[in-house]
């Protein structure tokens, strides 16, 4: 009986699941109730949703900061898109390049819960300016482009699709649609100043 007692001791790390990396929490999250949350800026997009889970502690760490003069904002983002980073900040959407680099970096925040980042997305006009403040890195300075509304369904197509030319360098930060609903989603897009 004590043997059986000690190989099963032995045994129990083995059992023990695996970790998740932060960066398969995204796309899907769901709140702590289990239950969506109105303004859930990854919505029921037909994508299977993840139990309520804790993010390592790692990925809570701030990539950089978002700073737009005319809103006003200023706010830390960090990597993924799950509801303990969203309810910091702002996330950026994981397997998207970083600031400055080629591509289309993907950021989500919320609009009327928690620090609520995106609050004034829709204030946001072509010509307007989104500053990105990363680590070593400069400034990186993106001019907005424009924005749209897409239905729920639609935004991550819409929100992640690449620039057609593999040059071109992108951000594009979107949030739920009307203030309080997650029917719609805002999606801005800007473009990286030379």
């Amino acid at each position: 009986m004590v043997v059986l007692g000690v190989m099963l001791i032995a045994l129990l790390p083995a059992l023990r699941p695996p970790d998740i990396p932060a960066e398969s929490l995204a796309p899907s999250f769901t709140s702590r109730d289990g239950a969506g949350r109105h303004d859930d800026p990854v919505g029921k997009a037909g994508i299977a949703r993840l139990p309520a889970i804790e993010v390592p502690t790692q990925a809570l760490v701030p990539l950089g900061t978002v700073h737009i003069p005319k809103v006003g904002l200023e706010a830390p983002f960090f990597n993924g898109v799950h509801e303990d980073i969203l309810a910091r900040g702002i996330g950026q959407w994981p397997g998207t390049p970083r600031a400055g680099d080629a591509g289309n970096v993907v950021l989500s925040g919320h609009r009327t819960t928690h620090t609520a980042p995106f609050a004034d997305l829709d204030l946001l006009e072509p010509g307007d300016v989104v500053e990105i403040h990363s680590g070593a890195q400069d400034v990186l300075t993106y001019e907005v482009l424009g924005s749209q509304i897409v239905p729920e369904a639609q935004y991550v197509d819409v929100a992640l699709s690449q620039p057609s030319s593999a040059d071109q360098h992108l951000l594009t930060m979107f949030a739920c649609h009307p203030e309080g609903s997650a029917a719609q989603r805002i999606i801005v897009q800007a473009r990286l100043r030379a």
